[in-house]
């Protein structure tokens, strides 16, 4: 920590914000090149117990010696999600969630995407930003990726009892203190703990499940039932919205009018561009998240489970920002399906099958 702080009381013009950036550029630069392969919680148990010799299924140690063969060579990274992490520590027995950790940490090269919310936020920005000043912006893969460590979002210290210089230096020295932390360390330090349950959606679900059967009549077809998820995301997001072209307005001395239009405004021109199909690649994970719920909604007797919300958040960070998602059967063929076909929109390789799994893997090293 030392050093952290030694190096930051001498670039003490430089903001927290400025300085999370700066790294995550570094960070997506440095894997430039390289094939993002997602696999869901189902990949990473069969990959653990190859590791550990307890798999009878000669397919696991095939994936398991191509992966480690991938990373080696610097071909590919296996990065996770907060859902990744929330799965693992789902996991009851400690000793395996730290084997697993360990290959994760590995195999993903210490790199995640970041949160769930804060891709949205970003993405939301990134389209306004693009559509009026584009020369100011940097590009989206540059701001979604980080570290493992940060895989749920960092939050500097505030409120200190510090000088607001030396709170600066703080943040930006812990928040580099972190980046080297490792998934390992992490369950290394919540070992007493066997859930997530500040990630259980068992609520959510019946609440969706609930409000799409009220509503089920409505739905004419499954591109209304796409756009109207598509908007109920973005009414939760205005803000979001509202406060980036506020700070536009402002940096170009332009008073902006608040009134109660100003949000619906927002999500009918987001709305429209989803509906043209404009912006689906720059803002893909509410695309991905709003086609896997249409698809449940339209599928009138299909009901949400808590896991599909899991993965669905999976599906969004594999498609958006992935060259290949390895998955469940069921997904597989929810993401691939003609009305949905998220795997052609967004290029990204989806299967389920551990032969089409490792028959892929080999196409990289050839």
């Amino acid at each position: 920590m030392k050093d952290f702080f030694k190096h930051h009381r001498e670039r003490n013009d430089i903001s927290i914000e400025q300085h999370i950036k700066s790294k995550q550029i570094a960070l997506s630069q440095n894997i430039q090149g390289k094939h993002a392969i997602y696999l869901d919680i189902k990949y990473w148990i069969l990959l653990c117990e190859a590791s550990l010799k307890r798999s009878t299924c000669d397919s696991h140690y095939k994936l398991l010696e191509l992966v480690i063969q991938l990373n080696e060579k610097g071909i590919a990274f296996f990065p996770i999600s907060e859902s990744t992490f929330a799965e693992l520590m789902k996991q009851a027995d400690h000793s395996t969630r730290k084997k697993t950790s360990i290959l994760i940490d590995k195999l993903s090269d210490g790199i995640a995407l970041i949160p769930y919310d804060s891709r949205i936020e970003t993405e939301i920005a990134h389209v306004i930003h693009n559509s009026i000043e584009p020369e100011l912006i940097h590009a989206l893969k540059h701001l979604v990726w980080t570290k493992v460590s940060n895989v749920l979002g960092y939050i500097p210290p505030i409120n200190t009892a510090f000088d607001a210089e030396t709170e600066l230096i703080i943040q930006k020295a812990f928040f580099d203190y972190l980046w080297e932390y490792s998934l390992t360390d992490m369950i290394s330090k919540d070992k007493d703990s066997a859930s997530s349950p500040e990630m259980s959606f068992e609520a959510l679900a019946d609440y969706l499940n609930t409000n799409n059967e009220k509503y089920s009549n409505e739905l004419c077809s499954y591109e209304q039932t796409y756009l109207n998820e598509i908007a109920g995301v973005l009414e939760l997001f205005s803000d979001t919205a509202n406060e980036v072209i506020n700070k536009m307005a402002e940096r170009r001395g332009i008073t902006v009018e608040q009134n109660s239009d100003a949000d619906k405004k927002i999500i009918n021109i987001f709305r429209e561009a989803y509906r043209k199909g404009t912006i689906n690649k720059d803002a893909p994970t509410l695309d991905v998240t709003a086609r896997c719920h249409a698809a449940v909604r339209w599928n009138k007797g299909r009901k949400i489970k808590p896991n599909d919300i899991f993965d669905f958040k999976h599906a969004a960070a594999a498609l958006g920002y992935c060259n290949a998602f390895f998955t469940e059967r069921s997904l597989c063929n929810l993401l691939t399906e003609k009305k949905t076909s998220l795997d052609k929109v967004h290029g990204c390789k989806v299967l389920y099958k551990e032969s089409d799994a490792i028959a892929y893997l080999e196409t990289l090293l050839d």
